[in-house]
């Protein structure tokens, strides 16, 4: 094989992967704007993060994103809040099977 066909090939299948990737990302980003989940918390808001287990307060947090995880399930990206009511570089790790999100409301 000369070394100009194979330029080519190599190329031609660097564009057609760059093209699913690119499809992958839309279908991703339409699969979480759909989802009911991200309609009650919506990216921005405040929520407390609640331990399914006894019931108690981990924390508060603002939701910064959401992503799909490896089993297609939609996790949100929580960041908590400061003392002053701001949002943290920080993110409070959320998992699907020991936490819960209930919506914040200020008393």
């Amino acid at each position: 094989m000369e070394k100009d066909v194979f330029v080519d090939k190599v190329s031609a299948l660097q564009k057609q992967i760059r093209e699913l990737k690119y499809e992958i990302c839309d279908l991703t980003d339409q699969y979480i704007a759909e989802s009911e989940y991200v309609k009650e918390f919506p990216i921005g808001s405040i929520v407390k993060v609640v331990d399914n287990d006894s019931g108690t307060l981990m924390t508060l947090g603002f939701i910064e994103k959401y992503e799909v995880t490896s089993n297609y399930n939609i996790r949100p990206i929580i960041l908590k809040v400061k003392k002053d009511g701001t949002a943290s570089k920080h993110h409070y790790f959320f998992s699907m099977f020991h936490d819960r999100l209930e919506k914040y409301e200020k008393e």
